[in-house]
């Protein structure tokens, strides 16, 4: 590689990042995406022209503002003090978005798999593993049974992350002690090493990254 595009790396310090032969690196998912989607056969995840581009460019951008959204509502619900003001406010965004996506679910269901629906799957992914007790299904019933449908697409399960914790044993008094066994399987049956620390003073174990509570 040039030392152009390891100046280009470093000075964004962005991932992900895709370097091409010629030495230059493309940034950002939705570039890399559409690159890589001109390079491919078959059907397009990015429309080329009309109504059908646009509606799936829309959708994308929809779903890239939710995971926004909801990596700022995870990072300021792990501050302390915790305001709850704040908190409320990202859940009323949260929920207005998910009330959005169940009136368009018909239009969903009906489009070709494209950029948008990825976009959409990996918003609904995050939701699912940073907030399990939302519990926005109940109120979406249509937009859950399309994820539900459009997750057993075989490009969706190869990309879906199976955490096997294994033999977890916590161990109570004034030195707190976790005992972990067990792996990460994540994309194609990669195994990845497990990393885990505990908070005894706010009462929680984070296992790469997922939180949570101990029983005291």
């Amino acid at each position: 590689p040039s030392s152009k595009a390891e100046s280009l790396e470093s000075t964004l310090s962005k991932i992900p990042a895709l370097m091409l032969d010629d030495g230059r690196t493309l940034f950002d998912s939705v570039v890399i995406c559409e690159y890589l989607d001109t390079l491919a056969g078959g059907d397009k995840l990015f429309p080329p022209a009309g109504d059908a581009r646009w509606q799936a460019l829309r959708w994308h951008a929809f779903a890239d503002g939710v995971l926004d959204a909801l990596i700022l509502w995870r990072n300021e619900r792990e501050r302390e003090p915790r305001m709850q003001e704040i908190l409320d406010a990202f859940e009323a965004k949260t929920r207005a978005a998910l009330k959005t996506l169940e009136t368009e679910s018909a239009a969903l269901e009906a489009a070709p798999f494209a950029i948008g629906h990825i976009a959409i799957v990996c918003a609904l992914g995050y939701l699912d593993f940073r907030f399990p007790d939302l519990d926005w299904r109940s109120a979406q019933p249509r937009l859950a049974a399309w994820y539900r449908e459009v997750s057993q697409r075989p490009s969706v399960q190869k990309t879906v992350v199976l955490i096997d914790l294994g033999t977890l044993s916590l161990e109570k008094g004034q030195q707190a002690k976790v005992n972990l066994s067990g792996k990460l399987q994540a994309t194609l049956g990669e195994e990845l090493d497990v990393q885990g620390r505990i908070d005894t003073k706010r009462g929680q174990l984070d296992i790469s990254g997922k939180t949570f509570d101990i029983e005291r």
